[in-house]
């Protein structure tokens, strides 16, 4: 049982760390591509400074995750979780408001 639940832990583990990865990469892509952004510079700064706060996050947090299995730490192991819990509260809160508040999202 013990093997399994690791082996689920860093299987999600590295799914996350995919989603970290390909947000630094948007991130990455916006500031080299300034036309994606309509509006002044100040909102294109905003933008690209969560997201790149929120991909180093999803990405250290994952690091973290993967460390903690692979040394069986439960401290680390347990960051990891509570780190997932709140990403996964921000994406279903997102998902969320695009379905049902699409007018006052956009």
């Amino acid at each position: 049982m013990r093997k399994l639940i690791k082996f689920f832990s860093g299987l999600g583990a590295l799914l996350l760390m995919l989603i970290g990865i390909a947000l630094l990469a948007l991130t990455i892509y916006g500031f080299f591509n300034p036309s994606i952004f309509v509006g002044d510079t100040s909102t294109k700064n905003t933008i690209l400074g969560i997201m790149l706060g929120v991909s180093v996050a999803i990405i250290g947090g994952c690091a973290e995750g993967i460390i903690g299995i692979c040394k069986e730490n439960s401290k680390m192991i347990c960051w990891f979780q509570i780190i997932v819990i709140i990403f996964m509260a921000l994406f279903i809160g997102l998902g969320v408001g695009l379905i049902l508040l699409p007018g006052i999202l956009f």
